[in-house]
């Protein structure tokens, strides 16, 4: 089965970050630079436009025994449907046969980007650091220069030296690249039948009702100008944007009130205790002003292609379990709507009509909560919506046994009886009283209740979900500790689970856990769903405890995408979190007794 390996260098006047691929591919000031590849072994060879195709990708795209491997395939695919294919005449190769090793790597637990992901496998590999500077001057445009007309596009010219430089760092990337594939296990074949689908899905993408998007934007952007003069105003010029943060809390403290940062627990803190006139609106304008929603308007009109269609949306693998993540706009992680009328708002933001939406609330959190409206059916379709009900909680309950719950979601599926909504059969035995749908507060804490407390989870988790900032510490643990007592079932699971992975490192062997189970393979720890999914815990080993006479397991953690060196002592080790089971401690051990180069542990267990 031949293998097939490249990489495309690109140059472009838009940012691929900031617009994605596909939308970055259709850009007409992007173009094709190099395509570096190799077969099998072979010596990696440079295509430049202009060149005969080469015959490696006319077989391959004929003869599906091939693969065709790309780090970040996305990129590549966009690229080759946008650009290799319609001007150049490059064949197109099926999705069936092509291979991501980014993917790959990140179903591994080790970080996306290839150099990291090499350095986390040990690969020993050097920076290209000067082929490196030279692919920089490449894919940018030179600064305008002043007269120049508006539709000129200046490049780099490189010398022959800077030529003979970069094509030298394409190769070594595709060199690079072989090296990971052959060191990662393969996705299993329902990941890699997942794999096409995703890409199927980013090719398509999305309608977006660009219109409502420019309207929102406008309405948000005016009214950050006014947000922005009225902290003038009421400053008297010291603070003059929302963003000022530094300046806001130096403000704000000046005038007697300790406040640690402008979260939105710390500021409801200080507004709860009715501060001065000056202060109480300046923290009011300052948790309007930073809204995040609105943001993510700039975001989708940056990216939208020319048929309105937003791609690239979602990554494959965004996080070790196999979630999907998103990618710039992010559909899958819209804010909750909190304008009633959502109707009248995207009338009344289409209109541009600002005392209309002032009426519906403030012009910020409307312009915000139309995001949902701005994915919309394209003309002459219909657009379906679902959820997974309570998906989350009913995994647990299944996976951990609990009976009352199971039997509670069965008989509801079954009669749809409001009194056996489970939210509110679970919010009812932590509140102790009678919680209804009607009830939303009390409903919307049972859902609370099960994602907060449901994996192991106290305080810290609360406060990630519970919004409202209703609760004190006090009466939170209070809840943590019902909510256990409810669910005793659960609380076992963790415990098992936290044995049956000790056992697995301790021995090597695997080890059962209910539906779930523990294994070593190679080095990492992997935990196998019942789907047949495994989460990998790489370099798991046995370490020292909290407590004396104690082991827990430590394995090194793919951080924010990046593989973050924990060894004690250092400044990563102190900004990263803990990782962890269920029901394990919070806190990492004293420095002396975390191994060298690990994160700290994600699961415990008692003498």
């Amino acid at each position: 089965m031949p293998t097939l390996f490249w990489d495309i260098e690109t140059a472009s006047a838009v940012n691929l970050e900031l617009v994605g691929a596909w939308r970055y591919a259709a850009d007409p000031s992007t173009q094709v630079l190099a395509v570096s590849f190799a077969v099998d072994d072979d010596e990696p060879q440079i295509w430049l436009p202009g060149d005969p195709i080469p015959q490696a990708f006319i077989t391959a795209a004929a003869d599906p025994t091939w693969k065709v491997v790309a780090h970040n395939y996305q990129f590549e695919r966009a690229i080759a449907t946008r650009i290799l294919t319609p001007r150049f005449g490059w064949p197109q190769i099926p999705l069936e046969q092509q291979v991501c090793t980014m993917t790959m790597a990140l179903a591994s637990a080790l970080p996306g980007g290839l150099d990291a992901a090499a350095a986390a496998l040990g690969i020993p590999f050097q920076q290209d650091r000067a082929g490196y500077k030279v692919m920089r001057k490449l894919l940018r445009p030179l600064p305008r220069r002043k007269g120049d007309p508006p539709d000129l596009i200046r490049w780099y010219e490189p010398n022959p030296k800077e030529r003979e430089l970069f094509h030298n760092y394409a190769k070594h990337d595709v060199a690079l690249m072989r090296m990971v594939f052959r060191a990662l296990p393969p996705l299993p074949p329902a990941e890699q039948a997942n794999f096409v689908v995703d890409a199927v899905i980013n090719e398509r993408g999305f309608f977006a009702d660009t219109e409502l998007a420019k309207a929102a934007r406008a309405v948000a952007q005016a009214e950050r100008i006014a947000i922005n003069a009225e902290i003038a105003t009421l400053t008297e010029n010291e603070i003059t944007s929302v963003d000022q943060v530094a300046r806001i809390l130096a403000y704000v403290r000046r005038h007697g009130h300790l406040i640690p940062s402008l979260d939105k627990r710390s500021v409801s803190t200080i507004l709860a205790h009715e501060p001065s006139g000056t202060v109480r609106r300046l923290l009011e304008l300052r948790r309007e002003g930073a809204r995040a929603s609105v943001r993510k308007l700039d975001s989708l009109l940056a990216s939208v292609d020319d048929d309105s269609r937003l791609r690239g949306t979602l990554k494959f693998y965004g996080s070790s379990t196999g979630r999907w993540s998103g990618r710039g706009y992010q559909p899958q992680n819209l804010k909750k709507v909190e304008t009633a009328d959502i109707d009248a708002a995207v009338d009344a933001i289409l209109a541009r009509d600002i005392d209309r939406i002032r009426e519906l609330g403030a012009p910020l959190t409307i312009a915000g909560d139309v995001s949902r409206s701005i994915i919309c059916a394209a003309p002459r379709h219909v657009m379906i919506g679902g959820d997974f009900s309570a998906i989350e909680s009913r995994a647990l309950a299944w996976l951990a046994g609990e009976a009352w719950k199971l039997d509670t979601y069965r008989e509801y599926d079954k009669t749809g009886d409001p009194a056996l909504e489970p939210y509110c059969v679970g919010a009812s035995k932590v509140l102790k009283r009678a919680v209804t749908p009607d009830d939303k507060a009390g409903r919307d804490l049972g859902k609370v209740f099960d994602l907060a407390f449901g994996f192991g989870g106290g305080l810290g988790a609360w406060r990630k979900f519970d919004s409202s900032d209703t609760y004190g510490d006090t009466e939170v643990e209070k809840f943590k500790q019902e909510w256990r007592w409810a669910h005793r079932a659960t609380v076992e699971l963790w415990k098992d689970l936290r044995r049956a992975a000790l056992q697995a490192v301790h021995t090597g062997k695997r080890t059962q856990c209910g539906k779930l189970s523990f294994g070593m393979q190679n080095g990492p720890l992997l935990m196998t769903l019942p789907s047949g999914r495994s989460v990998f815990y790489p370099n798991a080993r046995l370490g020292p405890g909290k407590f004396e006479g104690t082991r827990e397991i430590y394995f090194k953690d793919n951080a924010k995408g990046a593989w973050t060196d924990c060894t004690p002592g250092t400044a990563s080790w102190s900004r990263t979190r803990s990782k962890r089971l269920p029901g394990t401690y919070s806190r990492p051990p004293s420095c002396g007794s975390r191994p060298p180069g690990f994160r700290w542990c994600f699961m415990s267990t008692t003498r």
